[in-house]
């Protein structure tokens, strides 16, 4: 076994892909009973497990073993060195060796009988998830999860629009009383808006991050977990490496925001930087610029109206607005939106 540092593994929320992983239960995984898909069925089968294997070692659902098996082949093409087959038998052995007919009562003592082979799971199911992750958010968004994490993390803002120049923490100090709760996502290492929105009383204000940018005396990591009357993304849409990326930012937004009238999500549409997701990018042509911030903005704009019954223009300028949504909807079709590339190369 390798040096295994229990503190640094999911069960303490320092997973190496935590934020990701977070993004995606949002996404795949309900509230109770099992997942659409095969990606949220296999997130949702090692989570049991991992709960299962930490909190009271035991593997009483063995359902849960055909699923992560049924994935097996698919995790070993993104990482070979995945011990998925080795750790599904030392699972089954588990299982046989606790609840079997020839079961011996170890009690609570892990420690004592068993405790090292628990930690040696440990660190298989930490390197299991991790692949999980990559194998679900490639097939789900469609680009590597360290890459994107790279791409986010380094357009983090440190001058320019921050602090008291940044547009969108102004917007949410003009448009909501000092009493709301707000969720700052993507609020970037330091966390200044957040700092910023406190210093001009508003006290219920979360910031959240992931990668490279948390930071757990700033960040929150159970900041997803709740729900805010006010959700902001700043320098946040742009920076996105697919379009799958962009729809999954707005979908994790929307599910934190409290349902009703007056409960904003507030977003903003930079002209610079841009990355993969959009038409507008440094190497764009000039000939084709205006089309593409046209094929950007229609884009965002109809994907908005997908969560939310009302998107009105509150900032910003004609080709880098700032949205504010409100009312969102309770069922979103959104395979029906068109991406940048698709409107560009579309009609108009």
């Amino acid at each position: 076994m390798t040096n295994f540092d229990k503190n640094e593994t999911y069960w303490n929320n320092r997973g190496r892909f935590r934020g990701l992983y977070d993004i995606l239960w949002t996404e795949l995984v309900p509230m109770q009973g099992k997942a659409e898909t095969g990606e949220g069925e296999l997130l949702r089968a090692i989570a049991n497990r991992y709960y299962d294997l930490l909190n009271n070692g035991d593997c009483q659902h063995t359902e849960d073993l055909v699923v992560i098996e049924a994935h097996r082949y698919r995790l070993l093409t993104i990482d070979p060195e995945t011990p998925v087959t080795k750790l599904v038998e030392k699972l089954r052995a588990m299982y046989e060796d606790r609840w079997g007919e020839n079961s011996e009562d170890f009690g609570d003592d892990y420690e004592g009988v068993d405790g090292k082979y628990i930690e040696h799971l440990w660190e298989m199911f930490e390197r299991l998830i991790d692949t999980a992750v990559r194998l679900v958010w490639k097939r789900v968004k469609g680009v590597d999860p360290a890459e994107a994490e790279k791409v986010a993390n380094a357009t983090s803002r440190g001058k320019g629009a921050v602090g008291k120049n940044a547009l969108v923490p102004r917007i949410v100090m003009e448009h909501l009383p000092k009493g709301t709760s707000i969720l700052d996502f993507g609020a970037g290492p330091r966390a200044m808006h957040v700092e910023m929105l406190q210093r001009a009383g508003f006290e219920n204000v979360t910031g959240m991050d992931y990668g490279r940018n948390f930071d757990d005396g700033v960040h929150d990591r159970f900041a997803l977990e709740r729900q805010y009357q006010c959700v902001y993304a700043s320098n946040v849409i742009n920076t996105q490496s697919s379009w799958q990326d962009v729809v999954g930012v707005v979908r994790t937004c929307a599910k934190a925001l409290e349902e009703g009238f007056g409960m904003y999500f507030i977003v903003n549409l930079p002209e610079s930087p841009r990355k993969n997701a959009w038409m507008l990018r440094k190497e764009t042509k000039p000939e084709d610029r205006t089309k593409a911030r046209m094929a950007d903005k229609d884009a965002l704009l109809n994907l908005l109206c997908r969560f939310f019954h009302e998107v009105e223009v509150v900032g910003g300028t004609r080709w880098a607005p700032v949205y504010r949504c409100t009312m969102k909807r309770t069922k979103v079709h959104v395979y029906e939106t068109r991406g940048p590339r698709q409107v560009f190369f579309g009609k108009f």
